[in-house]
């Protein structure tokens, strides 16, 4: 026996699949990554507890990096210095404070071809019942945005066509789904049952902007924690595989 155990040691071994194993017998999961959905991958992702230039509360934001490290991977640099930390946190993370008065565009173009799915995590703090709009986030040469619009806080996203996706609350936490996708495209909140139809089909490539602006107006203004945008339709397994980690992360509902 005393043999059998010294082989058994002094047998090479592979030190990741080692500690893989030992996680796995000792009932410890292992944190969800967003790379871990399989047939996907993240073109954009943007999220305030990294890749800000800076992590002072109140202090500018002058370029938030792209975590994906994807091929598409952009960084957004402020066309005005508005955009801030915010002074208060998430779950304990800070967030990204959009003033109404300015926005950040990327530098670099982002393969947006249909299908894709964005998952946008934010708080808005003065949204009224006026017909304004308030664009959140765009991918901005080919119009496909998450955005207020008309009488009623409603959400939707445009791209040739519009899906109003029901009422949003200021001050409360959000998690938006979005899946771009032509005709069967969809809009889902807080993992609720989503809203179908046609998004429109146009674009391929353009330019991810944060707190987005129409014609210089009309920008949003409230916190954004997170926008993850991976190609592709993911099944509904995945959504709510990713929608599981955002929430734990941000504490949203």
């Amino acid at each position: 026996m005393k043999i059998l155990l010294l082989s058994l040691l002094l047998l090479p071994i592979n030190a990741d699949a080692f500690w893989a194993r030992a996680v796995r017998f000792s009932g410890t999961a292992a944190a969800f990554s967003p790379f871990d959905i399989v047939g996907s991958t993240v073109t954009n992702w943007y999220k305030a507890d990294a890749g800000l230039n800076t992590s002072e509360p109140g202090a500018t934001i002058t370029t938030w990096a792209d975590s994906s490290g994807s091929a598409y991977s952009s960084t957004l640099n402020s066309t005005a210095g508005t955009i801030k930390v915010s002074s208060i946190t998430q779950n304990g993370l800070p967030m990204v404070y959009c003033d109404g008065s300015s926005q950040m565009g990327g530098s670099n173009k982002t393969d947006v071809a249909q299908p894709h799915t964005w998952f946008l995590v934010f708080r808005p703090t003065a949204w009224t019942s006026a017909g304004t709009y308030q664009f959140i986030v765009q991918m901005e040469a080919d119009v496909q945005q998450l955005r207020k619009r008309g009488t009623l806080l409603t959400v939707e996203f445009y791209a040739g066509t519009a899906i109003d996706g029901g009422t949003i609350s200021n001050n409360t936490t959000t998690m938006l789904t979005t899946i771009f996708n032509g005709a069967s495209s969809s809009l889902a909140i807080n993992g609720g049952a989503p809203t179908t139809g046609n998004a429109g089909t146009n674009g391929s490539t353009s330019y991810p902007v944060i707190c987005a602006a129409s014609a210089g107006l009309y920008r949003y203004t409230g916190f954004i924690m997170e926008w993850l945008v991976y190609s592709g339709a993911l099944s509904a397994a995945d959504q709510t595989t990713v929608r599981n980690h955002l929430n734990s992360k941000w504490a949203i509902y």
